[in-house]
């Protein structure tokens, strides 16, 4: 048939500008009619208290306890004033004070396996063991001062001593030099991601780095000259530091350039442990664990039940220790996470009628979800699955070749971190797009192949689009939205 003729179609994209690809042809004239609503989101962040799974644990101890290290999920250890070090070989539900001969405060205690570790903080000297705490030697440091240790394995480490002097061993503590640190400012931690890369904090907003195993020492700025009390580094590049009165700055280039992070308190934050540049956890001076997902753009605040100064924190996998003052200890088994609620979905709106081929499905975010489980269905009880996937984001793009024209679909969403899954969002259904009519609209054959601009353009709810085909072949008319994404096939035959 040689015609022109007319073709109306209801479709529904997110923000739509209309593009049309015309492949092959029969001779006609045709036009499209189009159906459309547009909505506009608006995205913000935001930062909720989340109900954690933080629990106390019993010390057995009422003293102060100045650190926290656990080589595996069954055994660690914590050290504190008093000659205190005490041990725990089943996940901290049982905790033994070891036998150390010492009166004097540890200030840190770190083991790099379950049998060798060192607790530092006497005058003069620090103890080493072995064989798991069993038995304790000294280990004089030859400095008349105490000392605050990082190691590296088990022969390499790092110390620092009061007046900014840092000093290096490369004989698992049996020997320490001095080295030069070009600051007499007092340094408060360390931390080396490998022998020869690391970094100091101290007062007076003090950092300072190494690229070849303290050789060579190089004060950065910091861009604040707070007190910090704490450096962490995820990798080379990606580091925090935490100080005075909810102080917190982070920085991407390995410690050039520092940027300042709300981390939403005003308390002395402590010590702070990431597993990875997006995931870590900060502890304060009454008793606050604060976490991010999102390398610290958000924090969430998790209920520990304690006001107690929490001087340092361990994580490992799910599992996590912090201890503190009056002898605190509190241990996690999920992250400190409570599952996530339920997400509240956004787009398309629940019995939307018209929506695209190709569309985007929106939710709000949930406190504490760290990626989200998507799942859409033809059927109500979702027994069979056209998509099962997860996503870090709060939206979905669906790819062509997934929906079909005029169906009607059902989908949800949940949320998932270190404690498991949330429950699934509400059930929203739409039904797609479809054709709703093709009309002849004349009889003359065409010179040539010709596709017209569609007729109203912007249009809502309605437009028209018209072409001419001067002879018989396969037509096939595709709709794209403004991203260039196949919205709809309005003809193929």
């Amino acid at each position: 048939m040689k015609a022109m003729n007319l073709i109306y179609l209801v479709i529904m994209p997110l923000a739509f500008l209309l593009f049309i690809k015309l492949k092959n042809s029969f001779p006609s004239r045709k036009s499209i009619s189009i159906k459309v609503l547009t909505a506009l989101f608006l995205l913000t962040p935001f930062v909720q208290n989340v109900n954690a799974q933080w629990t106390t644990q019993n010390s057995g101890v009422s003293t102060y306890l100045a650190a926290v290290s656990f080589p595996n999920t069954s055994t660690g250890f914590t050290a504190g004033d008093q000659g205190k070090i005490l041990k725990t070989t089943n996940g901290g539900v049982n905790w033994l004070q070891q036998t150390t001969g010492v009166n004097d405060n540890f200030n840190n205690i770190q083991f790099i396996n379950t049998n060798t570790g060192w607790a530092s903080g006497p005058i003069g000297y620090n103890l080493k063991t072995t064989n798991g705490g069993t038995n304790w030697f000294d280990q004089p440091t030859g400095f008349d001062s105490r000392m605050l240790i990082f190691f590296c394995d088990a022969n390499t480490g790092f110390g620092s001593i009061g007046g900014g002097t840092i000093v290096k061993t490369t004989n698992g503590g049996a020997n320490w030099v001095s080295q030069v640190s070009g600051t007499t400012v007092f340094l408060t931690d360390i931390h080396f991601i490998d022998n020869t890369t690391g970094w100091i904090s101290g007062f007076s907003g003090v950092v300072l780095s190494t690229t070849n195993g303290g050789t060579n020492w190089t004060q950065l700025s910091s861009g604040s000259g707070n007190d910090y009390y704490s450096i962490t580094f995820a990798n080379s590049l990606t580091g925090w530091v935490t100080g005075i009165s909810g102080t917190l700055r982070k920085t991407t280039n390995g410690g050039v350039n520092w940027t300042s992070q709300n981390s939403s308190s005003v308390e002395d934050l402590l010590t702070a442990f990431f597993t990875s540049a997006s995931t870590g956890w900060i502890t304060s001076s009454l008793g606050e664990i604060l976490v991010t997902t999102n390398g610290g753009g958000n924090w969430l605040s998790q209920s520990t039940s304690t006001s107690s100064s929490l001087n340092s924190v361990h994580i490992s996998g799910n599992y996590g220790w912090a201890c503190g003052s009056e002898g605190t200890i509190i241990a996690t088994t999920t992250g400190g996470f409570s599952a996530p609620t339920a997400p509240t979905l956004r787009f398309p709106s629940n019995d939307t009628v018209g929506t695209t081929l190709t569309p985007t499905l929106r939710w709000f975010s949930v406190a504490g979800a760290q990626i989200y489980h998507v799942i859409l269905s033809t059927d109500s009880l979702f027994s069979t699955l056209l998509i099962n996937d997860s996503t870090t984001s709060v939206f979905y793009d669906i790819g062509s070749g997934i929906l079909q024209g005029n169906t009607k679909y059902f989908w949800r969403v949940r949320g998932r971190n270190l404690a498991g899954f949330g429950v699934y969002s509400s059930r929203w259904k739409f039904t797609t797009t479809e054709v709703t009519g093709i009309t002849q609209i004349g009889n003359e054959i065409p010179n040539n192949f010709k596709l017209y601009n569609n007729y109203p353009n912007p249009f809502n709810p309605v437009t028209k689009i018209k072409f001419a085909l001067p002879k018989n072949s396969q037509v096939k008319l595709t709709v794209f939205d403004m991203l260039g994404r196949e919205a709809a096939t309005l003809v193929n035959e």
